[in-house]
C-alpha cells in the first residue's frame, strides 16, 4: 500500500501542474505511467521497485483547455461517463481517468473492463452510483442522443436487461459497487476515489482538492513512512 500512496500523491501533483497551466492530458491510463527506474530489489519476500519514483507520458492528444476538443478522448476502460454520454468534458476527465488508474494500482485489475458504451455506463451506474438527470438529459441534446435514450428508462436507471446483451447483463449483475473493491483497514483510500470518482464533473474533486485532502489524511491518520 506504500507503493501506491507514493504513486497517488506524484500523480496528483502531476496533475495539479497540468491543469494550473489548463492543459488536459486526455489519455491517462496505467500503460502511461512509467517508473523512473526499473531496477528491483527483494523486500519480504517480494519483487518491488527500487525507488516509486514516476513519470506521466504520452502527451501527443494533449490539449489545453481553450482549444478545439474532439468529442472522443481517453482510452475505452478509463473514459469519464461525460465523455461517453458527449456533454463536453474538460479537466475532470483526467481526475475520472486517475481515479480509475488508483483502483487499478491497488486492486491489480481494471476498474471497468469493458469495450461497449452501454455496458460502460451500466457498469458505472452499478459500482460508482446513479447519473445524475442532467448529465442524462444534456446528452439526450448533444450530437449524438441515441446511447443517452436506449441506455436511461425515464427515472434515469440504466435499462439493463432491455438494452445488454445476455453475456452483458450477466457480467454487470456481478459486478460489484467501489466499496467491495478496498479493504476496509484503507478506508481513507476509498474516500478519496470516492471523491475522485464522482459522475458529475462539476462536483467531482480537482487534483488540488485531492492533494489537500491526503495532505490532512497524512497528518492525522496514515503512516506514511
Amino acid at each position: 500500500m506504500l507503493f501506491v500512496q507514493d504513486f497517488t500523491v506524484q500523480l496528483l501533483e502531476t496533475l495539479e501542474f497540468l491543469h494550473s497551466i489548463r492543459m488536459i492530458h486526455t489519455d491517462l491510463k496505467i500503460e502511461n505511467v512509467l517508473l523512473m527506474n526499473d531496477r528491483e530489489v527483494t523486500y519480504r519476500n517480494q519483487r518491488v521497485p527500487v525507488s516509486t519514483k514516476i513519470k506521466i507520458i504520452d502527451f501527443g492528444g494533449a490539449c489545453y483547455d481553450s482549444d478545439k476538443k474532439s468529442s472522443v478522448i481517453n482510452t475505452r476502460q478509463y473514459r469519464a461517463p461525460e465523455v461517453i454520454l458527449g456533454t463536453g468534458w474538460s479537466m475532470p476527465s483526467d481526475m475520472w481517468s486517475l481515479g480509475c488508474i488508483l483502483a487499478e494500482l491497488y486492486s491489480g485489475e481494471l476498474l471497468f473492463a469493458t469495450h461497449d458504451d452501454v455496458e460502460h455506463l451500466a457498469l458505472i451506474e452499478k459500482k460508482i452510483g446513479f447519473f445524475p438527470r442532467r448529465m442524462i438529459n444534456a446528452s439526450k441534446d448533444c450530437q449524438d442522443p441515441e446511447l443517452a435514450r436506449s441506455a436511461f428508462d425515464s427515472t434515469g436507471l440504466h435499462r439493463l436487461g432491455r438494452v445488454l446483451t445476455s453475456e452483458h447483463y450477466s457480467f454487470v449483475r456481478k459486478a460489484l459497487p467501489l466499496e467491495s473493491h478496498i479493504r476496509s483497514d484503507d478506508d481513507w483510500f476509498l474516500d478519496l476515489l470516492r471523491r475522485i470518482l464522482v459522475i458529475d464533473p462539476h462536483e467531482r474533486a480537482t487534483a488540488h482538492e485531492a492533494l489537500q485532502y491526503l495532505h490532512r489524511i497524512r497528518r492525522d491518520v496514515i503512516r506514511w513512512n
